[in-house]
């Protein structure tokens, strides 16, 4: 026969104590009972396997983390509570109710508990109360909020989150350290200097951006770049040394002369008869556009234009001082001769040959920059030009603006430059522009360029 070992009540009871235990909450660091954890209690308590007023303590000491409906209510009067510990159990609740409003639908994490998802951008929850920490985020293309408040029990809180888009961002790096210059559309500019060779530009809108880059004693260097949320794009430099940046302004004038000649071939090519064509483009409304033959005769200080305008002759001429023109009597007093009076006088100010003879004596002469590119900049009592050149030094273009009088703004762009005589090459061709009236300009493209031209002044004194 085999015997049977009898546990003794005691034991069981201890291991009873021991199970409940471990399934409830045992600290006032415990989140409120369930109810489950509530009925547990009871039904140990009911049974004396634990004593007596143990489940009012822990409803007391944790509360609890529901209502007390009456469905939940019968069930306790069926099972023998007390009306003064249901009383203290509806008492004792300690959840509230919290409703997250989010645009667009989120994710909603509450005290650091596992997400949940809103549905129709609204999640409706029970949260313990006390201090309460929402997090929602639509990663990625949003940003990610929180907020921290109190809520009391019983209490409904209502919150609501509109997430903002993740923009773009622009990430620059730049050897040696530089100063960026970003611009786009919606007329965005932003400058900072580079630490450590990166810089990071943010909360950029999607499009097209404009990067420009100087370091001293560096080159400068530009870029663009298409960005487009949620992306980071990256643009990198690596400037070159730049022969500018060791450089006086004398330097300068003494480099960029070098490039076109020496200095005793440049004043002698101030004085030159050249052969070509003019484009001359006009306000529709005003003067047109025209086409002209040209035979253009130089000296110091003075031009003359000898010109066929669609067959028709016409001279100007510019004596230093008074623009005259005369020909056929159709173009006499027109906007067109009125046009090419003007113009005369400024060609006669921007002859590259001229202008580098001239800003030698009378001027002073600094370095600059405009736009970020390197600039020579020479100024007198009535004018200031400001030289524009080619990494080599090869004079680009000058703006001449008039510092009295007038005070009119007139640039000249040179090219085609070609050699013209031994260690001598000049622009053959040259492109006036006025920044104030930006629908008028001059083309002229010389076919031949005849340095050393020797005329009497009285050649320029009348058409």
């Amino acid at each position: 026969m085999i015997r049977i070992k009898l546990i003794p009540t005691s034991l069981i009871v201890l291991m009873f104590v021991v199970t409940i235990a471990a399934a409830v909450p045992q600290t006032a660091t415990n989140r409120p009972l369930t109810w489950e954890q509530v009925l547990e209690y009871w039904k140990a308590e009911a049974a004396e396997t634990l004593r007596r007023n143990i489940t009012r303590e822990r409803v007391t000491q944790n509360g609890v983390a529901f209502a007390l409906d009456p469905a939940k209510e019968r069930e306790l009067l069926a099972l023998k509570m007390s009306a003064d510990l249901i009383n203290e159990i509806k008492r004792q609740n300690r959840m509230a109710t919290l409703i997250v409003e989010c645009e667009p639908d989120c994710s909603v994490s509450v005290n650091s508990e596992p997400p949940l998802k809103t549905s129709a951008k609204q999640l409706t929850t029970a949260v313990i109360a006390g201090s309460v920490n929402v997090e929602v985020s639509a990663p990625p293309a949003y940003k990610p909020q929180k907020e921290t408040f109190r809520i009391t029990p019983g209490e409904t809180i209502r919150r609501s989150f509109k997430l903002d888009p993740v923009r773009a961002s622009l990430d620059v790096e730049c050897e040696p350290d530089c100063v960026a210059l970003v611009t786009g559309s919606n007329g965005y500019r932003k400058t900072i200097s580079t630490t450590k060779n990166r810089g990071l530009f943010e909360e950029l809108a999607d499009g097209e951006y404009a990067i420009q880059v100087e370091a001293e004693g560096f080159r400068p260097a530009s870029s663009k770049i298409v960005l487009s949320a949620p992306n980071t794009g990256n643009v990198t430099f690596k400037l070159a040394v730049e022969e500018w940046a060791g450089k006086t302004a004398i330097d300068v004038i003494e480099l960029m002369t070098q490039k076109v000649g020496a200095a005793n071939l440049i004043l002698y090519a101030v004085t030159s008869k050249n052969d070509g064509e003019m484009t001359i483009k006009g306000d529709p409304a005003s003067i047109g556009d025209w086409t002209a033959e040209l035979v253009e005769a130089a000296v110091p200080n003075k031009l003359r234009w000898e010109m066929k305008v669609t067959g028709r002759k016409w001279t100007v001429t510019y004596d230093g001082a008074i623009a005259r023109s005369d020909g056929d009597r159709r173009i006499a007093g027109t906007p067109l001769a009125k046009e090419l009076e003007q113009s005369i006088r400024h060609v006669t100010n921007l002859r590259l040959p001229a202008v580098l003879i001239r800003i030698r004596n009378g001027f002073e002469v600094r370095k600059g920059r405009v736009d970020g590119l390197p600039v020579l900049i020479a100024t007198s009592e009535t004018d200031r030009y400001t030289f524009f050149l080619e990494e080599d030094f090869l004079p680009r273009k000058i703006l001449r603006e008039e510092l009295t009088g007038a005070r009119d703004r007139v640039e000249v762009e040179y090219g085609q430059y070609r050699q013209v005589m031994p260690e001598l090459r000049l622009p053959h061709r040259m492109t006036l522009r006025y920044p104030d009236r930006p629908k008028h300009q001059q083309v002229f493209d010389f076919t031949a360029v005849d340095p050393g031209l020797a005329l009497k002044d009285s050649y320029f004194s009348k058409p």
